[in-house]
């Protein structure tokens, strides 16, 4: 199994890669209705959502990238992205231990992969969700461009601190009035808008 793996190039892991992207393209075809995304009580439709997010491997000995992590532990810290409608992995980064969390680069690598995976007729609208990890102004100006493509619709949604309020904030780019934890809308800390540098209109929700 090593012996294999050692031996796949660059140039095969893409091409394992589009076989993936087509082979999801077929059974998604097959649906008769691509399964929704629900948030806060809410039916998100056609909305295709992705999640990124990075975990920490633990490794027990010594093996190649393994490294020290923010943690205090050893091994690894690869980042991968999820579809929450049909749970599917679409893509991963494997990284060393001490990489950053908040690796802008590493955000826009996964997630161009990840997007890839899912059929073209299913991208006109994306929603990409993130941790404070994504707060990047490299990775919101880049998914601020995605959206300027015609025809597509991307919002996103990340976490960072708030020092003023002294905890953690969600903002996101859809307009609107916000939505509580029980799906009602309305005038509440939740809803209100504010500008932010790192977003055209941001909000919190």
């Amino acid at each position: 199994m090593w012996r294999t793996l050692d031996e796949v190039t660059p140039g095969a892991l893409r091409r394992v890669e589009k076989v993936r992207a087509k082979v999801r393209c077929h059974v998604w075809s097959q649906m008769s209705r691509l399964p929704t995304s629900k948030v806060a009580g809410m039916d998100l439709r056609k909305t295709i959502v992705l999640d990124a997010d990075s975990t920490l491997v633990t490794a027990h000995s010594e093996k190649e990238q393994a490294a020290a992590t923010f943690k205090h532990g050893f091994g690894f810290h690869p980042i991968g992205v999820w579809c929450d409608n049909t749970h599917e992995w679409l893509a991963v980064t494997l990284r060393p231990g001490n990489a950053g969390s908040n690796h802008a680069g590493d955000h826009i690598e996964v997630l161009s992969r990840s997007i890839a995976q899912i059929p073209a007729r299913h991208r006109r609208q994306l929603l990409i969700r993130a941790d404070r990890a994504g707060a990047t102004h490299q990775l919101l100006n880049w998914l601020t461009a995605l959206g300027q493509v015609r025809g597509r619709r991307v919002e996103y949604s990340v976490g960072f601190s708030h020092q003023e309020r002294g905890g953690d904030q969600r903002y996101q780019s859809a307009p609107g009035d916000g939505v509580d934890a029980r799906g009602d809308r309305g005038r509440s800390c939740a809803g209100a808008r504010r500008r932010r540098r790192d977003h055209r209109v941001a909000r919190p929700i």
